[in-house]
């Protein structure tokens, strides 16, 4: 794992955390669209993620 790749799931988690942190506050409707969002994000930064490692993996040796 990279540094950029710990830089962006540090991030992710403390976006998490600061919903987390206010979630009592937010009415149903807030909350699912909160949920839906948080997955998607997830799972765009889990396929950029998955694809940058699979490219270096790709790339030839100097």
């Amino acid at each position: 794992m990279n540094k950029f790749t710990s830089a962006t799931l540090l991030l992710y988690l403390v976006a998490v955390l600061a919903q987390l942190l206010t979630w009592a506050d937010l009415s149903g409707a807030e909350r699912s669209t909160r949920v839906v969002g948080f997955l998607l994000v997830g799972a765009l930064l889990t396929a950029i993620l998955s694809l940058g490692g699979s490219r270096d993996k790709n790339s030839p040796d100097d």
